[in-house]
């Protein structure tokens, strides 16, 4: 291939590319992004720009310096062009090959400074992008909302006040936020239930045992009811400001769709919507003491759970087996039927018992008196019933036990030892149950004050249950 040829195609080639890149220019400053903000009266929506974190100022001097830009472009494209055409007419019987191949060349490396104008251009408009994603990621009504308070005009007391109503029925994020949310102590309340109901207490822990556990599990199951009715009703209450707020934000998300103008043009609108549901909230203001004693009330339970589930069943569990505990059935029933037998009242009956079975009669001696408060303690099932049925129940139980034994004597003597026995070793539970020290245990991973005991923490529940129940009539 002759020099001359090289040096056509190399110009050739290089117009090509020129026009290729004059091309893609024109369609980058086509963009509706570039030409919307170009349309745009800074002045009048610099507020709204600030509020949403817009540098309008960089806008505006982007505005200012990307036509220049453009223009210096289009005048060294222009420039090329002639060059181009000059050195190819030049070619048309050129005798000197060597030279019009170097100044093709020459030329090739000068087009080079292309990108650097290409660079600059697009360094100035960049910021139009950045500006509409940023517009498009504030359609919502968190970010809108220091918008809205500026348009509301409203009283800054009355617009915080619905504001903090605002993140607690939404759980809107928030820096400062230290309380809980609405939808936050609903989804507590739905945890807190399914743990309470999954304690499982051991099978071999004795029945009365079992029966003393279980009433406090009852406690916490009994606690949290009303206070997930209390936060149920709360969000009805406040299910058409939900609504509201759901409403604006999906109309936001609609909004994010259209141009650039069409955004700019309609935010104010929804600006000004945001403040008045938020203004409106203000009287909904209480709902903010609700939710502090339901947050209260929830880290109570949850200490609560923790303390019976993890450190005191396996206390109990524990403790029924070692061989001097009060909890331990083996022990205290050893120990009573000892003192049935001992004293002035037991040599007395035990006299008595003797001539029983010396006249033929059932008696019983203390192996077999201890086994049957053994089997009592490990098998009943009532300590906290007073109701007439459950003294009832009781009375059958015991009965059944001893029915072999003549009455009165020695029956109602035994009987009265096994209703003894089974109030002490279930008071023994309960109370061994009620000194364990929460605060001491747990206080370190609370967020409010707990109360010293487990019976004293219990208590306190048994206190917020009474008080959300009578808030939910």
């Amino acid at each position: 291939m002759s020099k001359i040829q090289q040096a056509r195609d190399l110009l050739e080639n290089n117009r090509v590319y020129l026009l290729g890149q004059k091309e893609e220019i024109i369609k980058q400053l086509k963009n509706p992004k570039i030409v919307a903000w170009s349309e745009v009266k800074l002045s009048t929506v610099n507020n709204l720009l600030k509020a949403l974190g817009i540098p309008s100022t960089d806008l505006q001097k982007s505005l200012t310096r990307y036509p220049d830009c453009a223009k210096e472009i289009s005048t060294y494209l222009k420039s090329c062009h002639n060059e181009i055409a000059n050195q190819l007419a030049d070619l048309i019987g050129n005798k000197f090959p060597d030279k019009a191949l170097q100044l093709a060349e020459q030329f090739q490396q000068r087009i080079h400074h292309l990108e650097d104008l290409k660079a600059a251009l697009y360094n100035e408009i960049e910021i139009f992008f950045t500006a509409d994603k940023m517009l498009r990621q504030n359609l919502n009504i968190e970010s809108l909302i220091s918008l809205a308070f500026h348009l509301g005009q409203t009283h800054k007391d009355r617009f915080n006040g619905g504001l903090e109503v605002y993140r607690i029925i939404t759980g809107a994020v928030d820096a400062e936020q230290t309380s809980l949310t609405l939808p936050e102590a609903c989804q507590q309340v739905e945890k807190l239930e399914l743990r309470f109901k999954n304690i499982d207490t051991p099978t071999s822990l004795p029945r009365l045992a079992d029966e003393v556990v279980f009433h406090y599990i009852q406690i916490g199951v009994d606690t949290i009811r009303p206070v997930a009715d209390f936060a149920k009703a709360t969000s009805g209450i406040l299910a058409a400001d939900m609504g509201a707020v759901l409403n604006i934000e999906a109309e936001l998300s609609a909004l994010e769709k259209e141009g650039t103008l069409t955004i700019l043009k309609n935010i104010p609108q929804y600006a000004a919507a945001i403040g008045k549901l938020i203004s409106g909230l203000y009287h909904k203001r209480e709902l903010k003491t609700a939710i502090v004693k339901i947050a209260e009330t929830l880290e109570l339970l949850n200490i609560y759970h923790l303390a019976l589930k993890n450190k005191i069943i396996p206390a109990i569990q524990e403790q029924v087996t070692s061989p001097q505990s009060e909890i331990n059935p083996v022990f205290l029933a050893a120990k009573m039927t000892r003192s049935f037998f001992t004293g002035a009242k037991g040599i007395i009956l035990t006299m008595k018992l003797m001539l029983k079975s010396l006249s033929g009669q059932e008696a019983i001696n203390q192996v077999e008196l201890q086994l049957i408060l053994e089997k009592a303690l490990n098998n009943c099932g009532i300590f906290y019933g007073k109701s007439p049925k459950d003294v009832k129940k009781l009375a059958v139980f015991i009965n059944d036990l001893i029915k072999q034994f003549s009455q009165p004597f020695p029956y109602d003597n035994i009987f009265l030892l096994v209703k003894q026995a089974i109030a002490t070793y279930g008071g023994s539970v309960d109370r061994f149950i009620r000194q364990y020290h929460t605060k001491k245990e747990f206080q370190a991973i609370a967020k409010t004050s707990i109360p010293a005991t487990f019976g004293k923490l219990s208590t306190a529940l048994v206190g917020k249950q009474s008080a959300f129940t009578k808030a939910n009539q």
